[in-house]
């Protein structure tokens, strides 16, 4: 973690460099509204979170889209010391496919609390399930309840990670996960599905590293040439380097995590065989999978 630390405190020295990932043909059929929502904790502290969800128009504090769809939910953490911005087109891109995609914005400074960071990616989701049960809310009854995940890079997918073992989430995914100095449960009290993505170019969070949240029936995606920086919508200097263009990168994560997500949150059991027995998704020679032991004996 220490050299996670100082890699990303030279990141933000030295400042943005480029930006990529903004492809609008990777969208789907909604408009994506965006709004910023405050969030109160037990002890009366709170926090801001950014809110991408489907629209007719894209605008910020606009209307859900018109309709009663119900959609899934999936909750976001950024990395150390990054902000929301930094993977704003990612949650664009799962929001125009009928996600609607909450992204806290506390912790990013030099000391976050992990576990309180965990905690704050838990009270986005609870957050967003019980405004949909408001009839005052603009989200009254436009959220699926049952289909929940979390996800995050880094030091968010680490903190996803930590708090997936005490909600029931449908899913779980990290990029570039980081293990976090906190006391884990066991591996039961994770999500059946599981997706790690890892870049095999990574110099800040190995994949090695990533590989230790791997639970019991859980799946890893190593990206080949992928850098850890690669999974961020803008890269900056002074990060590690990717062995393939940073487009292509974001390219193959956004496939992974819709197409998981999609599969355990919407359903579509047409996708299972893409994950758990051929894995091709059109990214053969692109992407390494692997399997936890158990999640290989069940089949």
């Amino acid at each position: 973690m220490a050299r996670l630390a100082s890699c990303i405190i030279l990141m933000c020295v030295l400042g943005t460099m480029t930006l990529a990932g903004t492809d609008d043909s990777e969208l789907g059929a909604f408009a994506v509204g965006y709004r910023n929502i405050e969030i109160e904790r037990p002890d009366g502290s709170s926090f801001w979170a950014w809110v991408f969800y489907p629209a007719d128009e894209s605008e910020q504090d606009t209307a859900i889209v018109d309709g009663d769809e119900r959609f899934p939910v999936v909750s976001f953490g950024h990395g150390f010391l990054q902000s929301v911005q930094r993977y704003r087109y990612t949650l664009r891109e799962l929001a125009s496919h009928g996600y609607i995609v909450i992204a806290s914005s506390s912790h990013h400074g030099f000391t976050p609390d992990h576990a309180e960071y965990s905690d704050d990616l838990a009270r986005c989701l609870t957050r967003i399930v019980s405004s949909a049960q408001e009839e005052r809310s603009w989200l009254f009854d436009r959220v699926d309840p049952q289909s929940l995940a979390l996800c995050g890079h880094s030091m968010g997918g680490g903190a996803a990670e930590l708090a997936a073992r005490g909600l029931r989430v449908s899913a779980l995914i990290t990029l570039a996960g980081a293990p976090l100095r906190v006391q884990p449960g066991s591996d039961d009290e994770l999500p059946t599905h599981e997706l790690h993505i890892a870049g095999d170019a990574d110099r800040i969070v190995p994949p090695d590293a990533s590989r230790r949240l791997l639970g019991a029936k859980g799946l890893f995606a190593t990206i080949r040439g992928g850098s850890h920086c690669g999974f961020m919508d803008e890269t900056v200097i002074g990060c590690d380097e990717a062995e393939i263009a940073h487009d292509e990168q974001l390219r193959i994560t956004r496939v992974l995590m819709r197409s998981f997500l999609d599969l355990h949150l919407k359903n579509q059991e047409e996708l299972y065989d893409e994950f758990w027995v051929e894995h091709p998704l059109e990214l053969e020679g692109l992407v390494e999978f692997s399997r936890s032991e158990l999640s290989e004996q069940e089949d």
